[in-house]
């Protein structure tokens, strides 16, 4: 495995008006991903870094307020584990990787 592939992904999407500096993140730990609402999404992904029981292996944040948080919630509902953590199935998995494909505006190596 190379060092890249062992490293989270941090993809930024500006394009979406939002008041102030407004961010959903996706975080995946093991089988799952935290959806979530941060103003600050490095030390949000700084925390979360020693919150998770695993690494965490892709961090994707994207402009969005808590109305968008919640209506990412409500579409996923139906994977929800607990609270803001949902199973890392296809859908969810699918619609990341189209986050990736069209909004990637940087990619940040990191290590917790």
């Amino acid at each position: 495995m190379s060092e890249l592939s062992k490293t989270p992904r941090v993809l930024l999407r500006p394009n979406i008006p939002v008041r102030g500096k407004d961010y959903i993140y996706f975080a995946r730990c093991g089988q799952h991903i935290k959806i979530g609402f941060t103003r600050n999404w490095k030390e949000r992904r700084r925390v979360l870094s020693t919150a998770c029981p695993t690494p965490i292996t892709q961090f994707i944040v994207i402009a969005g307020d808590r109305i968008l948080e919640g209506d990412l919630h409500q579409r996923f509902a139906h994977l929800r584990a607990n609270g803001e953590w949902f199973e890392a199935r296809d859908e969810l998995s699918a619609y990341l990787r189209t986050i990736r494909l069209e909004d990637r505006l940087e990619t940040v190596a990191w290590r917790p």
